[in-house]
């Protein structure tokens, strides 16, 4: 599954239907993020490349337009996310190495998340990453956010999960292993870790984010039990997608222990996972009914759709 920052977005209402709300100044997803959920928690399942014709054809469900559409694939595959081939006169994107990387973290973050017991000790990264360097420091603080871990200082942050392969992984890709060191231990005043995670995270603001989504997410209970169109199936589920994939970026998935009484973090789990696979029949539909892979080598089979 992918996952690419977003702006908070709520699923459009059918028309006649009060059931959704719009966020202010924003009715469809932005293009990249709609990409990555696309390829995150379809393509790949589907040998991973797809014909542009087709992602015109699901684009157009959320009112995205052709020439759009083209503008962020050329601006995602300029910028490494994406890879273009050609069969004949055809167009096909794949993930590119940066790309996969990116859905497949969503993925586990989303579907596999840690929970695993926790042993009390924290984590601690260190780093020291100069001034002329501050592309760098920001994109390994965005990624170590990523992760899970949170700031404890200016240049030290802590997550309660044993991640050093990660972040050993990360320097080494960033360029940075020099400048970074890995700690794991006791905080002194044991007592007071979940006092220490509301400093470090906003658990508050977390909370209230699961709480509305539970709320909205609720309303289509009663509209998915009943007879549901295809395409329609498969809108609610990529915003149900879309929308739940922001606690990605959000949540540090700490231990029950860390985290406030009644957390609503695993109640939208459990209602996300319901919903994700209640929608999957109708929205698979509708997706294989427009997907067409890149043809294999020495095929010579076309569907007779248009040609692009």
């Amino acid at each position: 599954m992918g996952v690419a920052p977003t702006r908070r977005v709520a699923v459009p209402a059918r028309k006649g239907s009060g059931a959704w709300a719009t966020a202010p100044g924003e009715t469809s997803p932005r293009p990249q993020a709609m990409l990555f959920t696309l390829w995150g928690d379809y393509v790949v399942h589907r040998g991973g490349e797809i014909w542009v014709g087709s992602l015109i054809r699901i684009a157009a469900e959320f009112g995205l337009s052709e020439l759009a559409l083209r503008s962020v694939l050329s601006r995602m595959t300029r910028a490494g996310w994406l890879e273009s081939t050609r069969h004949s006169n055809r167009s096909y994107y794949r993930l590119a190495r940066r790309g996969r990387a990116v859905i497949e973290e969503g993925t586990s973050r989303i579907f596999g998340p840690r929970r695993q017991a926790w042993d009390r000790q924290w984590h601690i990264v260190t780093y020291s990453i100069p001034e002329t360097q501050r592309e760098l420091r920001d994109q390994f603080r965005k990624r170590l956010s990523y992760m899970g871990f949170g700031p404890l200082s200016a240049g030290a942050w802590i997550t309660p999960h044993e991640l050093r392969s990660e972040v050993r992984e990360l320097a080494r890709e960033l360029g940075a292993d020099g400048n970074v060191d890995q700690f794991r231990g006791w905080y002194l005043s044991a007592d007071d870790g979940p006092a220490l995670a509301a400093r470090v995270w906003p658990l508050g603001r977390i909370a209230q984010s699961y709480r509305a989504f539970i709320r909205r997410w609720r309303e289509v209970v009663a509209e998915v039990s009943g007879s549901l169109a295809d395409p329609r199936a498969f809108v609610l589920r990529f915003w149900l997608i879309h929308e739940y994939q922001r606690f990605f970026l959000e949540d540090p998935d700490l231990p029950p222990e860390l985290v406030p009484p009644d957390w609503p973090g695993d109640r939208a789990a459990e209602l996300f996972q319901v919903l994700h696979d209640h929608l999957a029949p109708g929205a698979n539909r509708f997706l294989d009914a427009v997907f067409e892979p890149r043809p294999r080598v020495g095929s010579a089979h076309f569907s007779g759709r248009p040609r692009r």
